[in-house]
């Protein structure tokens, strides 16, 4: 037969380690808490990128040639649904930049997608190859042609 203060016993040690057990995990979630608030201010108050009074300095500032001037497009593949094309950006200034360039890809006059091909912070006199892509909007191009449809060159 059971032991009805057997079991009460049972019941009562374990309620009582469910209560510790929910105990530790509320400390540790205000550990945790804690050490995201201490993590945030830290990175307000010592973040040396951080400067909200600084006049921010653009391309014109900085007087700069054309920025289309730094970007070379390769000769432009397609793969499935995926058309994409080799950029190569060359930094002729001295000072750090950024680059956006929007790519078109082309079947005669059509356009068939756009692509995408993003640099932060490419040092000054250097060149880096990247690749911008873009999903067709239609079927297999017959003649697929591509060009720089925009640059955006910014100093970070």
């Amino acid at each position: 037969m059971i032991d009805p203060a057997a079991s009460t016993d049972k019941v009562r040690a374990i309620r009582r380690r469910r209560r510790r057990l929910r105990r530790r995990l509320r400390r540790a979630g205000e550990v945790l808490f804690l050490v995201a608030v201490v993590a945030i201010l830290a990175n307000v108050l010592f973040n040396n990128d951080a400067k909200p009074n600084a006049v921010p300095t653009t391309a014109a500032s900085l007087k700069l040639g054309p920025a289309a001037a730094d970007v070379k497009l390769g000769s432009c593949s397609y793969e499935a649904f995926a058309a994409s094309a080799p950029v190569i950006i060359t930094n002729h200034n001295t000072a750090t930049l950024s680059y956006v360039i929007t790519v078109e890809f082309m079947d005669g006059d059509a356009t068939l997608a756009q692509g995408v091909a993003t640099y932060d912070r490419l040092r000054g006199s250097r060149s880096v190859k990247i690749v911008a892509s873009g999903v067709l909007m239609r079927g297999e191009p017959t003649n697929l042609t591509c060009k720089v449809a925009d640059v955006t060159r910014f100093a970070r």
